[in-house]
Formats: C-alpha cells, sequence, structure tokens
C-alpha cells in the first residue's frame, strides 16, 4: 500500500487491503453474522399501564393502536374482554359498550303452565328474590300476568317477550370490587323448564375498571419508517416478537421469520433482520432500500429471501462496495433461485454474478413442515414448498455455527431442516453446474448435503473455494480490529513499526494455532514514504483447504 491514506480523505485508522497472489488463497467472509432481507409483521406490540377514565368513555394510547389483545387485566387482577367488555375504536380503548346482563328463555308461548310455579333470581349479586306465579285461568298464565308479576316481586330488573320468549335483563350496574358490572343470577326455580331458563347459571353484563383505576393493555400499532432498521437478534423469540411466527399460508409476508427459524436451526447464534418498510413498493424498492441499510451493519452472509435478479444484481454491488478498502466491511451473499430454469440459463445467471463473494444454490425448490399462526390467527403446521433462497438461508446458518471455525469445510455437510430437497439431476449435469459456479446440495448416503462450496468465480482454486473466504476476511478483520485497538492514537516512535511487525505476527501464529491458516510469512512493517504518520504492513498467509479429493493408484 505505497498510497497516502490521508490523501483519500479517510478517518484515522487500520485499512487493510488484501492483495491477491497467484499461489494463495484469495476469497472474503466476515463477522459470522446472518443478515437476511425479507418481510415480516409491520405493527409493534407495546405494553401500557392506563389509568381508567370515565365511565363507557374511551381511554387514550400513547400510540394509535391498530388492535387490541384480549384479556385487559386492572390493578385488581380483574379481567376484561375484547368485544365483550371493550372494542377499539379511532385507536383507543373504547368502554362503551355497555351491555347489561341478561338472559332469555329458549320455550316459545302466548301462555305457559306456570301455576304456583317459582322463578328466582339474584340482581347484581344481591339476595335471592322469588318470584310465585298464579294464572287468571290455572294453570296457564298468560305473558302479561307473567311480566306484571315478575315486575312487582322481582326489583332491578326488566322483563319482556322477545319473539314470545320471556327476556330478563338488569336495569343498572353496580360497582364490586372497583369493577363496574352487572349481574345476573338464575336460582334453581320450579318455573324453570316451563320458560326454558337454566337454573344455577350466573350470566354478566359488559364490565369496566372504576374510575382511577389502572389496567394494563396489550396492544399493536403500525411501526414507524425510521423503525425499518436492521436489527440483531440472539433467539427466535426475540425475534418472533419483531417479525411474528411464520404463517403457512403467506410465507412472503412472513419470510424473516420463516427463514430464522431455518438459520438458527444449523446452529448460528445471530440473525441480523432486515426488514423491508411496506411503504417502499413495488417490492424491488423494498429490497434496493433495505440492502443499502445494510451498509452500516457488520455482517458477514446476507440473504436476500427473493430471487429476483434485480435484486441479486444490487446485493453484488452492495457486496463488493462493502469489501473495498475504504468501506472495511467485507461480506458474501448466498443466492437463492426458483422455478424450472435449464442447467444452461443456471450457469447463465452465475457467470453473470461472477463474484468469489457470490453463492448461487441449486435446487430451485425444497419443502418444510412450517408450524406458525395463519390468517385466522390459529396455530398450525402444514408442509410448504418454498424457493430456493431459504436453502440459502440454511447454509449460511451452518457457516455461521458457534461450534466451527471459519475454516470447517462446508463441504459434505448435511442440510437439516427440510422435509425433501430434490435430487433429480445427472452426474453429468451436477458437474456442469458446479464448473459454472454453482454450489449443489445432493443426497449422500440418504442424506442432503452440501455437494460442494463453489462461488461463481471459478476462474482459479482461490476464487472458487468458498470455505477460504471466510478465512481471508477473518484475517482481515481480526488484523484490522487489533492493529486499531492497541496503535491508533498512540506516538509514532522509531520503534513503532518494529512493534507492529511483531502484534501482526502474534496475531498470524494464533490463526496457525487455530487451524484457521496453515503458516504466514514475509510480514513486514515499514514507515509509509509519503506520509510519516502511517505504518504500510504485508504479509502473506497459506488458508486451510477443505479437502476435496484423493487419488489411489494401486497395482498388482
Amino acid at each position: 500500500m505505497a498510497e497516502s491514506i490521508a490523501a483519500l480523505g479517510l478517518e484515522p485508522g487500520v485499512y487493510v487491503d488484501y492483495q491477491q497472489i497467484t499461489q494463495l488463497p484469495v476469497v472474503p467472509g466476515g463477522p459470522r453474522v446472518v443478515a437476511l432481507i425479507g418481510k415480516g409483521k409491520t405493527t409493534k406490540t407495546i405494553t401500557e399501564v392506563v389509568t381508567k377514565g370515565s365511565a363507557q368513555g374511551t381511554d387514550e394510547l400513547s400510540s394509535t393502536a391498530v388492535s387490541l389483545s384480549s384479556p385487559i387485566v386492572d390493578a385488581n387482577l380483574n379481567s376484561y374482554y375484547l368485544d365483550v367488555d371493550y372494542e377499539l375504536t379511532a385507536g383507543e380503548v373504547d368502554w362503551s359498550l355497555d351491555d347489561k346482563a341478561n338472559t332469555t328463555g329458549t320455550v316459545e308461548g302466548t301462555t305457559f303452565p306456570v301455576h304456583a310455579k317459582t322463578l328466582k333470581f339474584k340482581v347484581n349479586g344481591g339476595a335471592e328474590q322469588t318470584v310465585t306465579f298464579t294464572a287468571a285461568i290455572p294453570p296457564d298464565a298468560t305473558q302479561a300476568e307473567i311480566l306484571a308479576q315478575i315486575t312487582a316481586s322481582i326489583t332491578g330488573v326488566t322483563a319482556t317477550f322477545v319473539a314470545n320468549k320471556l327476556h330478563i335483563v338488569v336495569n343498572a350496574d353496580v360497582t364490586l370490587n372497583h369493577v363496574v358490572m352487572s349481574s345476573l343470577y338464575i336460582g334453581n326455580g320450579s318455573a324453570n323448564a316451563d320458560l326454558g331458563l337454566v337454573g344455577g347459571l350466573t350470566v354478566e353484563g359488559s364490565k369496566e375498571p372504576e374510575a382511577a383505576i389502572t389496567y394494563t393493555v396489550r396492544y399493536e400499532r403500525d411501526k414507524a419508517s425510521a423503525e425499518y432498521i436492521p436489527l440483531y437478534f440472539y433467539d427466535i423469540a426475540s425475534l418472533r416478537a419483531e417479525y411474528g411466527y411464520p404463517n403457512p399460508e403467506d410465507v412472503d409476508a412472513s419470510s424473516i421469520a420463516t427463514a430464522a427459524e431455518i438459520v438458527f436451526e444449523q446452529g448460528a447464534s445471530v440473525v441480523l433482520g432486515m426488514q423491508l418498510n411496506p411503504a417502499d413498493t413495488p417490492d424491488l424498492n423494498g429490497y434496493l432500500n433495505a440492502i443499502e441499510k445494510l451498509k452500516a451493519a457488520n455482517l458477514n452472509y446476507l440473504v436476500a429471501l427473493t430471487t429476483d435478479s434485480n435484486v441479486r444484481t444490487a446485493v453484488k454491488t452492495h457486496i463488493l462496495q462493502m469489501s473495498t478498502l475504504t468501506e472495511g466491511k467485507p461480506r458474501v451473499a448466498f443466492n437463492g433461485l426458483a422455478g424450472s430454469p435449464t442447467v444452461d440459463a443456471i450457469k447463465t445467471i452465475a457467470a453473470s454474478l461472477n463474484s468469489e463473494r457470490m453463492t448461487l444454490v441449486y435446487p430451485t425448490s425444497i419443502k418444510r413442515n412450517i408450524t406458525g399462526i395463519n390468517n385466522d390467527g390459529d396455530t398450525v403446521t402444514d408442509e410448504i414448498s418454498l424457493d430456493g433462497s431459504y436453502l440459502c438461508a440454511a447454509l449460511a446458518g451452518i457457516r455461521a455455527r458457534t461450534v466451527n471455525s471459519v475454516s470447517e469445510p462446508l463441504l459434505r455437510k448435511e442440510v437439516t431442516g427440510f422435509t425433501e430437497i430434490p435430487d433429480n439431476l445427472l452426474r453429468s449435469q451436477k458437474n456442469l453446474l458446479a464448473q459454472g459456479g454453482v454450489t449443489l446440495i445432493e443426497t449422500i448416503g440418504g442424506l442432503p448435503r452440501v455437494r460442494d462450496w463453489v462461488t461463481t468465480k471459478p476462474a482459479t482454486i482461490q476464487t472458487a473455494t468458498g470455505e477460504v473466504t471466510d478465512i481471508v476476511d477473518f484475517t482481515w478483520i481480526g488484523t484490522k480490529q487489533l492493529l486499531d485497538a492497541i496503535f491508533i492514537g498512540s506516538k509514532f516512535l522509531n520503534e513503532t513499526p518494529s512493534m507492529v511487525k511483531t502484534v501482526t505476527s502474534t496475531i498470524l501464529s494464533s490463526l496457525v494455532s487455530l487451524e484457521i491458516i496453515t503458516g504466514y510469512d514475509q510480514v513486514q512493517a515499514v514507515r509509509n514514504g509519503i506520509d510519516p504518520r502511517q505504518i504500510d504492513v504485508s504479509f502473506r498467509i497459506a488458508p486451510v483447504y477443505p479437502l476435496k479429493y484423493i487419488t489411489v493408484t494401486f497395482s498388482i
């Protein structure tokens, strides 16, 4: 690196430039974080404590609710239920339903054989009241007689006949344990069967907390545009809280949650979610804007949950830009396919990507059992066909396993989490795809495994071997971070270059110990000939390659 960094207008720091040498492998990698670009729920779940306002009024929330959960629980642990006690009106909690406790008999008639029989009620938790019927023409009492005698004997209710069935409704609410409510208890009267009432039953009307009582409500509000940003998750539960559950009836709308499950199942510890903003239409614009937002994030493996060729092109541009000396955030992308492209068409796609940082994965479709919440809000499990981008999520998850180092081969790793991964190509077709820069999953010994990690730039061993990418970038990032932390901002003394060289050698020695590289040489650290504030460090590494071939020759 002979040029002056200051002349490029960059801030103080360590800048690493990887120079490809024919004898040495060169391919990128990164911070072992899987980034998923896709869709999820467009609302945020809010839990809020609210102070009850006036009776039968509405309570304003800190945000405009688009849905309310059920139940609401107040400070006295009383529960209230959606569309029974409260409803959503103009983004607020509306307590104006005010349905009084009531019951309607099941027996229809204009006269009833209730002479000398009884009805018994408790109104709003009060003492039991009894009416004993008489009839002008025993035993059949008319509707008018029944209503008049109930009115004369039972206080706090109104009796009517609705479609020739007796209907009893409580007149007013009472306050019990800070709850404004009405209740009606039907006792074991001897006229119950004749009028179609069920004894021993308590019915309640709409209820609400007393004014000034606090209650806790959970609700959904629309996400603001500023909330569609990259977010890191370390477990599936917290990711679901942000993006929702998979939806077997609409996988595309829940793509991040679906793919994140796959990534975590492979053993990855971190998922970076980048949700499309629904205001960005069409979807292509959403993906382009999401990719732009990932520039500020630290990640290794990027998976866009779409097979749109325009998105693939944008991903490549992003990957190459972020992997420059100036940006210093190297990353790679796994790209999926869909439909039924021919072998030649797939090779053409791979050739158009032509980068050691871009991986194209085959097959184009797989199947998976998805357990999630459907459009009706029910938990269901269905076997769903998915496009190849979800297979990419699995491969990225395998690469990000915490139990594996960056030098662990992806070659021959088992791919789990799917009920079907087709393997329908001839061996000759697979060889053509692999030679053209396509990574394949094939069935070996009855199990789906990675045939080989081949990048879309198969021109040389260095650029074709996907595992080497991680090693180069791991070396890149590790060297940058350590040298930056130790030396930037310190005095540039005569012995400083020697110290930088020693630390660099120590870093490389540790990579040998970790079996990430097999060796290194030509470590140099010298003061830049143009800028006396700059040290130029250079070295060569020999990364650990995956063992791919063994040839055996024997004779007799």
